[in-house]
């Protein structure tokens, strides 16, 4: 029997056929995956006492695209198993490889970020860091700050479903300060880092244990912030992004223009007086007040 890359050739003999069940004439591999079921049912009929030659055309099985690491960590394998590669060609080998999966964790990471980006939600800053008024003996509003304790609840949902983790070391400095490293890690082991160092906050007659409890989870709050370009927002709806201005039209501004050259008027202190920064920025609310200033030179 011969086997190639087409089909395989089965010769069957009568003589043998019968004493053997066929396991010599007509023989196929049916380990083969290029050999369909179909192709081993007839080359068993050939093998029971049919003479004849089969020709068994391949299936060739659907398989999913190799990624670079599996590619070279088989190329690797199999380099392990060969006696005859040196040290130094398994140590160039072995090099490829874990710069392969660093590109390929680093790109799962950032996908997984952009991901987690869009399903992140508006923080709120609902702490309020307040004052003594001197002269009325009243408590005074300083700032708003959001709360590293419900920023942590917000967040670690969003970045569990990406398969992302954020975790942090402090470590306390021989000239006081204490360094917060935050780390945020993809389950492909890629990680960023972002670092902050921080005194002991004694705001507020806190003690010693507490300060440094304050400290550590501002370290946290602005660590993370940084790691996933977060924004405070002071209430949920004062601040929010208001629309973009609707701007004059090219034709508006062709036309303001022949008015500013008709007048001898200058366009930069034209600008200037509607605090713009050119005519195509000027706000289409604007445009009849803007036409009725240039034209009102005229007279």
């Amino acid at each position: 029997m011969t086997a190639n890359g087409l089909g395989t050739h089965a010769d069957t003999d009568n003589g043998n056929a019968g004493s053997d069940n066929g396991s010599r004439g007509g023989a196929v591999d049916v380990a083969d995956p290029g050999v369909s079921s179909a192709a081993r049912s007839r080359a068993g009929d050939a093998g029971n006492g049919h003479r004849g030659v089969i020709n068994l055309r391949p299936v060739k099985l659907p398989s999913a695209p190799a990624s670079d690491t599996a590619v070279l960590l088989s190329m690797l394998e199999r380099a392990a198993a060969d006696p005859t590669h040196s040290i130094e060609r398994m140590e160039r080998m072995f090099a490829l490889y874990e710069q392969a999966a660093a590109r390929s964790a680093r790109s799962a990471f950032i996908e997984a970020l952009m991901a987690a980006k869009a399903d992140l939600p508006r923080i709120i800053k609902t702490g309020a860091a307040s004052y003594k008024d001197k002269g009325t003996n009243k408590d005074v509003e300083a700032f708003r700050y959001a709360r590293w304790e419900e920023v942590c609840q917000q967040i670690e949902p969003v970045l569990a479903k990406h398969g992302l983790l954020l975790t942090f070391t402090t470590e306390q400095t021989a000239t006081g300060p204490v360094n917060i490293t935050g780390v945020l890690s993809h389950r492909d082991g890629h990680s960023e880092r972002a670092q902050m160092a921080i005194g002991c906050d004694a705001s507020g007659g806190k003690n010693n244990a507490q300060g440094w409890g304050s400290a550590i989870a501002y370290g946290k709050r602005y660590t993370s912030f940084a790691l996933l370009n977060l924004v405070g927002h002071d209430d949920k709806d004062a601040d929010a992004a208001s629309p973009p201005a609707e701007v004059i039209s090219e034709d508006q501004q062709v036309e303001l223009r022949d008015l500013l050259i008709a007048t001898e008027s200058d366009e930069a202190k034209f600008c200037a007086y509607f605090k713009v920064a050119s005519l195509a920025s000027l706000p289409a609310k604007d445009f009849g007040r803007a036409k009725t200033a240039i034209s009102a030179k005229r007279k």
